[in-house]
């Protein structure tokens, strides 16, 4: 069976890098190596995963490479993932998400049984404080779940057809590559028996960081395909920021 290389970028997760480098280590279906992409931490999360590598290098087989090339937003974080990536096989993941030890295992067996290219699981919404939770609901669905990048399984050759994922912007890689997957008629699978949640907050803590991250998140995915929610809650959200 083929190997996996597992790609995870990260900014300041010093809080759950040692929960997701344990449950990686705990996959049913160990992946041949595992790459984090530090995407310019001002925290010690560097530091937390060469810790951890240092504690667990004769214990757990998959080899773990802890990256720093300067990148500073995800999708050219997981670019440098994709290429220094030594299997043929590609699976992603996000800091502060839990997933269970048959994640990959799962992910394998359907892309395997189905002849897939690209298999995604689903994540579900539900928030921590009424704020998070209020934010939920107006982007992604509170209590619903939702086919994510993160969990993905991926074939590397499928990235030689749409073109690795958008540079420099803070978000909206993920639509725009899945815009890419359709335009190549590249079909993207659902496995439903793949779920991941988040550890804590899910979207943001207060009113003011969520006016926040909207502004943000906004500004970089201007005229990206399929990309409005954000655009659209910050309008709703400025009213009861400056009342």
């Amino acid at each position: 069976m083929e190997g996996v290389s597992v790609i995870i970028s990260y900014h300041n997760e010093s809080a759950t890098l040692e929960k997701t480098l344990d449950l990686l280590a705990a996959q049913t279906f160990p992946p041949k190596e595992i790459l984090f992409v530090n995407s310019s931490s001002t925290d010690d999360s560097f530091l937390v995963i060469q810790k951890w590598i240092d504690r667990n290098l004769a214990i757990h087989k998959p080899t773990v490479r802890n990256i720093d090339e300067g990148t500073n937003v995800p999708g050219s974080s997981m670019n440098v993932g994709i290429r220094n990536a030594s299997c043929k096989l590609l699976a992603f993941m996000d800091c502060n998400l839990y997933f269970d030890c048959y994640w990959l295992a799962r992910q394998m067996t359907y892309m395997t049984t189905n002849n897939s290219d690209v298999v995604s699981g689903l994540c579900h919404f539900s928030g921590t404080s009424l704020q998070d939770k209020s934010a939920i609901a107006q982007t992604y669905g509170y209590y619903k779940t939702r086919p994510t990048v993160p969990s993905s399984l991926v074939r590397k050759v499928v990235f030689e057809k749409t073109g690795l994922f958008l540079e420099n912007k803070r978000a909206g890689h993920d639509v725009d590559w899945i815009r890419k997957l359709k335009r190549d008629n590249i079909r993207r699978e659902i496995n439903e028996d793949v779920v991941i949640k988040y550890m804590g907050t899910n979207y943001a803590k207060s009113l003011r960081d969520i006016f926040l991250k909207t502004i943000r998140y906004s500004e970089s995915t201007v005229n990206l395909y399929g990309y409005y929610n954000h655009h659209i809650y910050g309008i709703f959200l400025l009213p009861e920021l400056v009342a």
